[in-house]
């Protein structure tokens, strides 16, 4: 997993807002079940999930499910 957890909080301010510190990018998972903030230390900082195993992998499979 890339990045480091910021810890498990609730939600507060916009959606998806991201801060940059320097650490890297702090954001908040894109799963709306999801509460957990990050850290984004990829280069590109476009993370979106907390997990990839997690949130991303239900993401994906909704929107895979979706569309068939």
């Amino acid at each position: 997993m890339r990045g480091g957890w910021v810890g498990s909080t609730r939600r507060r301010g916009g959606e998806g807002a991201r801060e940059r510190g320097s650490e890297g990018a702090r954001g908040q998972c894109e799963d709306p079940t999801c509460t957990l903030l990050f850290v984004d230390s990829s280069r590109s900082h476009r993370r979106r999930w907390c997990s990839m195993d997690r949130c991303g992998a239900r993401s994906k499979m909704r929107t895979l499910r979706s569309a068939q």
